[in-house]
């Protein structure tokens, strides 16, 4: 899906598919963005918008999340305002589960913290050396291609609770489309809110640094994503 249209240079809208990792093969989730040609087109990869968590591997099956992205000014530390966000809600009852949203950094590390409705459950950043201004290009390992964000109890980082991991997607996918693969653990214990939370931080990560067109942050082809569940 999405290959003529970026050919043409035109934005696909995104889709994931969300699978476990000891069946990656078999989807269980489906989540399709939901904007149109103009908004992908103009406000690329800082866009609003809405999408649709299917409970099921396609747009056949019932709608069980829906995740809200608002528009925000292009994502940077040292500033007050315009804090890249996105929030997960309920699709039955409307009811706000969590989200996930930028915080104030001054090293070139970004900062994110995943809530619970409205409060802090864990920071999202990835590895740092020297004291915290650099990120750890070593953490796991060398020559993988893996991009990691770890998810820390608020204002520590003395012990990785989760994680959220870019993966190498393989040759073919790296070279000839714009798909991105992730890899999810989640802490121990948490909760199917918890996972909505961080599901949608996913998403805000693939957004705010991942999708790329040409070299440069904008729109891009379907996504696909493994999760673990």
């Amino acid at each position: 899906k999405g290959w003529l249209q970026e050919l043409l240079g035109c934005d696909a809208n995104s889709e994931f598919k969300i699978a476990t990792k000891e069946d990656p093969k078999t989807d269980l989730f489906y989540a399709i963005e939901e904007t149109n040609f103009c908004i992908r087109l103009v406000c690329k990869n800082q866009r609003p918008l809405t999408m649709s968590v299917h409970n099921g591997p396609d747009a056949s099956a019932p709608v069980m999340l829906t995740i809200d992205r608002p528009f925000r000014c292009p994502y940077g530390s040292c500033k007050c305002c315009c804090f890249q966000e996105i929030s997960v809600k309920d699709a039955a009852t409307g009811t706000k589960l969590g989200g996930a949203k930028e915080k104030f950094y001054c090293c070139p590390v970004p900062l994110f913290q995943v809530l619970e409705g409205d409060k802090a459950l864990y920071d999202l950043q990835m590895p740092t050396c020297c004291g915290g201004f650099c990120v750890n290009v070593c953490k796991e390992g060398l020559c993988n291609c893996k991009i990691p964000f770890y998810l820390y109890e608020p204002g520590k980082r003395d012990a990785e609770l989760g994680s959220i991991i870019k993966e190498w997607g393989g040759l073919g996918a790296e070279l000839f489309t714009t798909a991105d693969k992730f890899s999810v653990t989640f802490p121990e214990g948490a909760t199917p809110e918890t996972k909505a939370a961080i599901w949608s931080a996913v998403m805000l990560l693939d957004y705010n640094f991942f999708e790329k067109q040409g070299g440069v942050a904008g729109g891009g082809a379907p996504k696909n994503e493994e999760m673990e569940r």
